[in-house]
C-alpha cells in the first residue's frame, strides 16, 4: 500500500514538476510578449509625439495661410473696387476698357538695338523701329539679350524719326545692352 502511495505520489510529483515547468515557460513567453509590447509602447507612443509635433505645424501653418487668404481676398476687393472706379472714369472719357481695340494701349512692336551712346552721362540706344512702325515719344521698349532671352533693361523712347528712335537706357542690366539685342513693347 505505502508502495503505491509513494508512487502515486512519485507520479504526481512528476506531473506537478512538468507543470511548473510548464507554467515556468509560459511566464518567461508572457515576460517576452511583455517586453516586445513595451517596446511597441514606447515606438508608438513616439511617433504619435511626432505626429502631434506636425499635426501642431501643419495647422499653423493652414491658420497663417488662412488669415493670407483672408487677407489676399481683403486686398483684392479693394484692387476690384479701384479698378471698377478706373473703367468707370475711363467711361466717362469715352474709352472702354474692355474693348480689344484698346487705343490706350500701345501696339506689339518689336526691333533690335541698332547703336549705344552716352549722351550727356545718361546711357542711349538707338532702335531700329521710328513713326512709320507706330511708335511714339515715351514708349517703353523692354530690352532682352538676344542669345540669352535675358531681360536686360528698358528703352523709353525720348525722340522718333520715320525708321529709328532714339531712347534713354535704364533698368537692371543696362551695361550688357548691346547692338542686336531685341526690343519688344510687350513680353
Amino acid at each position: 500500500d505505502l508502495q503505491s502511495q509513494v508512487a502515486q505520489s512519485t507520479t504526481t510529483q512528476t506531473t506537478l514538476s512538468t507543470s511548473v515547468n510548464t507554467a515556468m515557460a509560459l511566464v518567461n513567453t508572457l515576460r517576452d510578449e511583455l517586453a516586445a509590447l513595451r517596446e511597441e509602447y514606447q515606438r508608438t507612443f513616439a511617433q504619435n509625439q511626432d505626429l502631434s509635433t506636425n499635426l501642431a505645424r501643419v495647422e499653423n501653418e493652414y491658420e497663417f495661410t488662412r488669415r493670407a487668404l483672408r487677407a489676399a481676398e481683403e486686398a483684392n476687393k479693394d484692387r476690384s473696387a479701384r479698378i471698377e472706379a478706373l473703367e468707370a472714369q475711363l467711361l466717362a472719357q469715352g474709352i472702354d476698357p474692355r474693348a480689344t481695340d484698346n487705343p490706350a494701349a500701345p501696339p506689339p512692336i518689336n526691333g533690335v538695338i541698332v547703336r549705344r551712346d552716352v549722351i550727356g552721362g545718361q546711357p542711349y540706344a538707338l532702335i531700329s523701329v521710328g513713326r512709320e512702325d507706330d511708335v511714339k515719344q515715351g514708349m517703353r521698349f523692354s530690352v532682352v539679350d538676344a542669345e540669352t532671352n535675358q531681360l536686360l533693361g528698358f528703352v523709353t523712347v525720348e525722340q522718333v524719326d520715320d525708321q529709328v528712335s532714339i531712347g534713354k537706357l535704364s533698368g537692371p542690366s543696362i551695361e550688357q545692352i548691346a547692338p542686336n539685342d531685341q526690343v519688344y513693347t510687350r513680353i
